[in-house]
């Protein structure tokens, strides 16, 4: 299997290259492959020979936990694009769908903590689980560290920050809050209470839902894409 999805890409690549822009070929190129592995795996799991395989039940809730705050950085992002009259440009997804899950470094169990557990320990032993990390603080600590980016473009750099201020702002809703301010305060803001609740419970899927069609309402005035050079104008006979 591993080696049907190498020949594939192998030709994918040749013909995707050709396009104006890659980026969004190579993208639906992985999300295929993603899509088809995973037939393959459900496939293989009603094999005699697996049938003793215990799989893994899926983490609903902690699934729409993480998509709360990627589909928050996106409507954020989408937002400010309108406003400033840009294009969307679907490659900084890329970027702004780390930073929105940046915050969850000092928490050693969320998905950003056991990619980099080294770096999640010591911050939760530092600054205490979801504590001084999920500040203010915390997110120009990752724009001065995104700041190489700027050398590709503005948008490159300014997006990372962008998804963790995204996190924040969900954060701001539940009930433990976040240390905003830090370090000038270790006081906690919660705005009227928390009213999302517990991660993935039922407010926070009605959130969710309410965010991806804002997304996809935003995405109707917007244009998708690098806007295309203008033509040049053809000489006529005369």
């Amino acid at each position: 299997w591993a080696l049907l999805l190498f020949a594939a890409g192998m030709v994918a690549a040749r013909y995707i290259e050709r396009l104006p822009d890659a980026l969004p070929g190579y993208l639906l190129f992985g999300t295929l492959s993603f899509g088809l592995s995973l037939v393959e795996a459900l496939l293989a799991h009603g094999a005699p020979g697996l049938a003793r395989v215990k799989w893994p039940t899926l983490p609903v809730a902690s699934i729409i936990h993480q998509l709360t705050y990627l589909l928050a950085a996106t409507v954020l992002y989408f937002l400010l694009t309108w406003i400033g009259g840009g294009v969307v440009l679907p490659g900084l997804l890329l970027l702004l769908f780390p930073g929105a899950l940046l915050p969850d470094l000092d928490t050693p169990s969320a998905p950003a903590g056991r990619l980099l557990p080294f770096v999640s320990r010591r911050l939760a032993g530092r600054l205490g689980e979801c504590g001084a990390w999920h500040s203010l603080g915390g997110n120009l600590i990752v724009a001065l560290a995104a700041a190489p980016l700027a050398l590709a473009s503005v948008q490159a750099w300014y997006v990372v920050p962008l998804g963790f201020f995204a996190h924040l702002l969900v954060d701001l809703f539940r009930p433990e809050g976040v240390m905003l301010l830090w370090p000038l305060s270790t006081t906690r803001h919660v705005v009227r209470g928390g009213p999302v609740g517990e991660a993935g419970g039922m407010i926070e899927r009605a959130l969710a839902l309410g965010l991806a069609v804002a997304a996809a309402a935003l995405l109707i005035p917007l244009d998708v894409g690098p806007v295309p050079p203008p033509a040049a104008p053809a000489p006529t006979y005369e």
